[in-house]
């Protein structure tokens, strides 16, 4: 380990490292109990997204190579270097035989179909899934999920729930749009000097308490994969919903032009994923969404 790099190697003697693991901002923390295995500890880099097991000799060991993680991961800025003997510990089925892993792992590994190779091949993707399969079949319901009064903010008003209508002076250079539901456009917002996107919905009796909800959520569901809303208000009985702007088009456009624009596996696999984590969040807080697809 050098500062905040953590280099790794397939055998002790090797000089180039397999690959180099950034520790900003990591997490470490042990698992002992976890793993069935002694001195064992969790790392996570989330610049690079990927989870690591890794097994020291001793008890002593362990301790100083958490000691030195949690240091590089706060960046202070100090340079240092540890180098300590350890064992990645990821351990795949030998015939029928798994070592190191939770029953709860081997028993989701038998029966996943997954051959040796497989696994081997995708280690990452494995480690992935196993932990979050193990992360929602451990949550506390009780405490990972709000109700609704709790959660959700509820009105009934749309006329509480919106901005002094004034504001509207702070979005300028109006072009128009279309959408599903209602006008849309394109503006210039003054105060933070970027473009924006506006829906322009005319108010009924009919869709008032469908208002409401949309607005309710809308101001909730604050994630970078959920697009931000950022304000609302009534100009002409029209309701104004101003969010963030995408304007790279829907993922319908792009798969329209698969012959031109390829994906390959790791590029739907983001999708995927981009998409799960706001899905969990929504779910977090008792919503469905009911109608993903790619024009969404």
């Amino acid at each position: 380990m050098k500062n905040t790099n953590l280099y790794y190697f397939k055998k002790k003697e090797d000089v180039k490292p397999i690959d180099v693991v950034p520790l900003n901002n990591s997490n470490v923390v042990c698992v002992d109990s976890k793993m069935k295995r002694n001195h064992t500890f969790e790392l996570f880099s989330p610049e690079i997204n990927k989870l690591f097991y890794i097994q020291a000799t001793t008890k002593e060991e362990l301790e100083s190579w958490i000691q030195a993680l949690q240091k590089a991961s706060l960046d202070l800025g100090n340079p240092f270097s540890v180098e300590q003997k350890a064992q990645v510990c990821f351990y795949v089925p030998d015939g029928n035989a798994f070592g190191g892993l939770p029953p709860e792992w081997e028993a989701c590994l038998k029966s996943s179909g997954l051959s040796k190779s497989d696994i081997i091949a995708h280690t990452d993707a494995v480690l992935d899934v196993l932990k979050f399969t193990d992360e929602l079949q451990n949550k506390d319901m009780h405490t990972s999920v709000l109700s609704v009064n709790e959660s959700i903010p509820i009105s009934t008003s749309v006329y509480e729930l919106v901005s002094d209508p004034s504001r509207k002076n702070l979005f300028s250079n109006l072009k128009i749009g279309d959408s599903t539901s209602g006008e849309v456009c394109i503006a210039d917002w003054g105060e933070n000097n970027i473009q924006v996107a506006i829906k322009i919905i005319p108010i009924t009796k009919e869709n008032t308490i469908l208002l409401c909800t949309e607005i309710n959520l809308m101001k909730i569901c604050i994630h970078s994969n959920i697009v931000q809303f950022i304000d609302s208000f009534i100009d002409n009985n029209n309701l104004w919903i101003v969010l963030e702007l995408m304007d790279g088009g829907c993922l319908t456009d792009i798969l329209e032009q698969f012959e031109n624009v390829k994906l390959d596996e790791s590029h739907i696999s983001y999708v995927c994923l981009m998409i799960l984590r706001a899905l969990n969040f929504l779910h977090k807080y008792q919503i469905i969404h009911r109608d993903i697809k790619s024009d969404n």
